[in-house]
């Protein structure tokens, strides 16, 4: 897995400015940028503060793991692999994280929208929704508000 590409997608700043700073730079580059480099890019000092963010690279190596244990792939914008959909939208994600069958995310889908804070019984009964549809072969979308987008497919379909 891109590490350097992960760390970009785990830091919470709008995708609108991972775009521009990835439209003028490679992620590597970004990697290695520090507090003048991204004030020259005319970023704001919150943003500055969550790319420098110690936390994002300590935790990669566990990160990762979890990643490749779940079965979980990163997809950026510019993958041939991203979704042709999310290409025309107008807050177009940078990153994506898939689990299940990345062949099928053109495919019609359905969109799980609920609260940062549901309940456990709310997460219950998303979860639930969400494994019934994917088990119907239905795309389930979950957009993970309070972290990075997330596009999740339940099983193995249309292989």
């Amino acid at each position: 897995m891109d590490i350097y590409n992960i760390w970009f997608a785990r830091i919470e700043i709008a995708n609108s400015i991972k775009l521009r700073l990835l439209e003028q730079s490679n992620v590597e580059e970004i990697w290695k940028f520090n507090k003048s480099d991204l004030m020259e890019l005319g970023l704001k000092e919150c943003s500055i503060n969550q790319i420098l963010k110690e936390e994002y690279r300590e935790k990669l190596d566990k990160y990762i793991q979890y990643l490749e244990r779940n079965n979980i792939e990163l997809i950026s914008y510019k993958s041939k692999d991203y979704p042709y959909k999310l290409k025309n939208i107008m807050d177009l994600p940078a990153y994506i994280f898939v689990k299940g069958n990345k062949n099928i995310l053109d495919d019609d889908s359905v969109a799980i929208i609920g609260s940062r804070l549901c309940s456990e019984i709310g997460k219950k009964i998303a979860f639930n929704t969400a494994k019934e549809l994917g088990d119907k072969n239905i795309n389930v979308v979950s957009g993970l508000a309070n972290r990075n987008r997330y596009i999740r497919t339940y099983g193995e379909f249309k292989k």
